[in-house]
């Protein structure tokens, strides 16, 4: 499915009656390159890449009388430009992947012409994060506490990490992407002092959850924010367990998930890809 959905909630698929999109051009994607050219020979070394702002178009063909073609481009039209007058990006969903763009001009390639029952245009689209995007959730609930019988983890040493002193490995997360992903983690009161270890890494933030507040870790934006019952937001980066990244991004494969069950939370995982995978289903 091809669609488009603005920051509002409200959709416009591309790939169903009336519309026919050809998304060709977007199957393809650029990066820039830093480069140092060598003095004393020909070529030069690669330092790095990156992706900025890019322009690409999409094709929507609308076959319908003349009323339902007015009548589809301008729906099209408004479920746009809500995000372009609101200053904010929209997602092009192809898919399971969504891409952050804006459409910023068009260009009409069929007629208008009474009688006719098909019209082409051209948009322009403005791509903020050049990067296809597919979300995975994972979610943990609240439980019982396990009971371990594995008394050798439990070592006499007083080492930094221990196995058994309040939390036990007993879920996984499995990351089904091929490079580290950001994420955002939820954490969901009430909960003291919520802390989760992932890939034996640590997630933790000195704050207490109420009945109804929820606590978000979002890398991609570098914030940590709660939202409590009443409707009031509170910023709380400054509560963040600053020995331990609280943004490192989640690796690819399995992960052992560490907490101590008396809470739930959940772990988005964005899978970023420069190009769309070719099994779009």
């Amino acid at each position: 499915m091809i669609y488009y959905e603005n920051t509002a909630g409200k959709r416009v698929v591309l790939d169903a009656p009336p519309f026919m999109a050809d998304i060709t051009e977007l199957a393809g994607f650029e990066l820039s390159y830093q480069a140092n050219p060598y003095t004393d020979r020909h070529g030069g070394r690669v330092d790095g890449f990156t992706a900025g702002i890019q322009t690409k178009s999409i094709s929507v063909g609308v076959l319908a009388p003349q009323e339902g073609i007015r009548e589809a481009l301008d729906e099209l039209l408004a479920v746009t430009q809500q995000d372009v007058l609101a200053g904010e990006a929209g997602r092009l969903y192809v898919g399971e992947h969504y891409l952050l763009c804006n459409l910023y001009g068009s260009s009409v390639e069929g007629v208008f012409d009474p009688g006719v029952e098909y019209a082409e245009k051209t948009y322009r689209l403005v791509i903020s994060y050049p990067f296809w995007c597919r979300e995975q959730v994972s979610e943990y609930l609240p439980g019982d506490r396990a009971v371990s019988e594995a008394d050798f983890l439990d070592y006499p040493y007083d080492y930094s990490y221990d196995y058994l002193f309040d939390e036990f490995a007993v879920d996984t997360l499995d990351n089904a992407h091929y490079a580290p992903s950001d994420f955002r983690l939820v954490f969901y009161g009430p909960a003291s002092d919520p802390r989760v270890t992932i890939g034996g890494h640590l997630y933790h933030v000195g704050t207490t959850l109420y009945d109804g507040d929820y606590l978000t870790v979002d890398s991609r934006t570098g914030t940590v924010s709660c939202a409590r019952e009443s409707g009031i937001r509170e910023n709380l980066f400054n509560l963040r367990d600053k020995a331990s990244d609280i943004f490192q991004k989640i690796p690819p494969g399995v992960s052992s998930v560490v907490y101590d069950h008396s809470f739930g939370f959940s772990v988005t995982l964005f899978q970023e890809r420069s190009e769309l995978p070719w099994n779009i289903s």
